[in-house]
């Protein structure tokens, strides 16, 4: 009895050691650590350097992840931010029914982050978005900034509309050689402010460049439109976004510059409401 006792007691310790191991690898585990570069120790980094591939597939998690949060930043950010270029929120009012063109916007908001040897930086105005982020060495950045048109629905009852984007987008991405990635993003949505939600999204441009040369956009047509259903009483931001963010585990530069006094990040031409 003593030794079936003793057998079962070595059995549980067996057990319980080979979990705290397992659980020990899996902290070790640089691919499963924070994303954004953050908490990696030095042994996690000399890790992912040994494998060119594992390391580039890092910088892209990274990346994604930031232009993710990004994203969310944009939707919980204070809608109505007076603090830049773009007026407080002065809602046109739109009749049911009744089309209508806006050529500037009357609304914005903008944000970043950065980690380790890395910066970033975003500006809109009344029909422009920039926005640039960068990292040497060890480090991450993301930024985001955007713009819109707000509209009061008068009227009764509800209708549907297309929301029609038009303008262009320009920028540039130098991912680096090893290790590096460079991302950006533009895309269009539609949000009900009374509700509280968006109600549509379209993404125009989406890349994750790990080439050397990365990628270069030129005054790129948007010309986009997207389907909704417009409630009387509501009102509605019409939103053109702009995102960028970087990720790098390497002596090398890396980019993604989506900002120029010339050809801007994101331009906007005019947004229409057009019913149906």
């Amino acid at each position: 009895m003593k030794k079936r006792i003793l057998v079962i007691l070595l059995l549980t310790i067996f057990l319980i050691l080979i979990l705290f191991a397992s659980v020990s690898f899996a902290d070790q585990n640089p691919m499963s650590v924070e994303l954004g570069t953050r908490d990696l120790t030095a042994e996690q980094i000399k890790q992912l350097k040994k494998d060119p591939d594992r390391l580039t597939k890092r910088a892209k998690m990274d990346v994604i992840y930031l232009l993710s949060q990004a994203d969310k930043e944009m939707n919980a950010a204070e809608a109505y931010n007076t603090g830049n270029t773009v007026s407080a929120m002065s809602a046109n009012t739109v009749y049911l029914g009744s089309d209508a063109t806006f050529y500037v916007a009357d609304m914005g908001n903008k944000g970043h982050s950065t980690f380790g040897i890395a910066g970033a930086s975003e500006r809109y105005s009344s029909y422009t978005i920039d926005s640039h982020t960068w990292t040497t060495g060890l480090g991450s950045a993301s930024s985001w900034a955007y713009i819109g048109k707000t509209i009061y629905v008068s009227g009764a009852g509800s209708k549907g509309a297309y929301i029609r984007f038009k303008g262009s987008y320009s920028g540039s991405t130098v991912p680096g050689f090893l290790g590096g990635i460079a991302g950006a993003e533009v895309k269009v949505t539609v949000y009900d402010v009374t509700a509280g939600s968006q109600i549509g999204s379209s993404t125009i441009l989406l890349v994750n460049d790990s080439i050397g040369i990365g990628s270069q956009f030129t005054n790129v047509p948007i010309n986009l439109s997207i389907y909704v259903v417009l409630q009387a009483g509501h009102t509605y931001c019409l939103r053109y976004h702009l995102s960028t963010s970087v990720s790098n585990y390497s002596p090398q530069m890396v980019i993604s510059d989506f900002w120029d006094d010339t050809n801007s990040g994101i331009y906007m031409d005019k947004v229409t409401v057009d019913f149906i």
